[in-house]
């Protein structure tokens, strides 16, 4: 699938759960429920909460997946520079310390995720 065209169908299904759950919450309190539709109205936001966290954790691994594959590169870029010219050594150092910088990030970003906190 084209990447713009998901973007596009990820932003608009993120709208229409966010537009349902305002119309619960709003009706919640608005209408004498019994407890049993109200209980089906809670299930329901919970439901689209989850979608919703399903589709910011889905982003966040890939980014994460992006990000690891764009800091392997710029390592590797880092030790070819070394390699070829020791005049250009200090940027290489630079680029690696960028590289591992990264990866602290990816880390951190995925053990985040995986407890739930992002």
């Amino acid at each position: 699938m084209d990447p713009e065209k998901l973007n596009s169908e990820k932003t608009e299904t993120i709208r229409q759960v966010r537009e349902v759950l305002n119309s619960i919450t709003v009706k919640i309190p608005d209408f004498p429920l019994h407890s049993i539709e109200r209980n089906k109205l809670l299930e329901s936001s919970t439901e689209l909460e989850m979608v919703l966290l399903k589709i910011i954790e889905q982003d966040i691994l890939l980014i994460c997946i992006e990000l690891s594959v764009s800091g392997a590169r710029l390592k590797d870029v880092a030790a070819e520079l070394s390699s070829i010219n020791e005049k250009l050594s200090s940027i290489s150092q630079e680029i690696k310390k960028v590289a591992q910088t990264i990866a602290r990030l990816v880390e951190i970003a995925g053990a985040a995720s995986t407890l739930g906190i992002i």
